[in-house]
């Protein structure tokens, strides 16, 4: 909800905030910019608590292997961004990132809901006995 609520007042007041910080001119040229890499942290943003969540239950090759796949992709997609879109290119290739790394809740749901069937079968167990 904090990310959302920090992401949302960047997307509505962003480009004020760099008018006033870096006047009309830096900020005319540099908003578009800051719409992308918000969008792109928010996303990384939210996968934090999968992320620790993950490595706290010991699925830690899961972890790594989104990181390194997204990574990968949003590396191959940052030269190829960046030579059309130039620094924007940047912004789309982070927020690519955020999307792949999005599987980590997938990974989550999974492994919950497969501890929460062992804790229910055992519990129907011990009250059929």
């Amino acid at each position: 909800v904090a990310s959302g609520i920090l992401a949302l007042g960047l997307l509505i007041f962003g480009r004020k905030i760099l008018t006033l910080w870096l006047g009309a001119a830096e900020a005319e040229a540099s908003a578009e910019v800051l719409w992308y890499l918000t969008i792109a942290y928010w996303l990384l943003a939210i996968n934090v608590v999968p992320h620790f969540i993950l490595l706290g239950v010991g699925r830690i090759r899961v972890v790594a292997t989104s990181n390194l796949v997204a990574g990968l992709v949003s590396l191959l997609a940052m030269f190829m961004l960046i030579q059309h879109y130039g620094l924007m290119g940047v912004g789309i290739a982070r927020i690519i990132f955020g999307v792949i790394i999005l599987s980590n809740f997938i990974s989550l749901f999974v492994y919950l809901r497969d501890e929460n069937g062992k804790f229910t079968a055992k519990d129907n167990n011990k009250h059929s006995t």
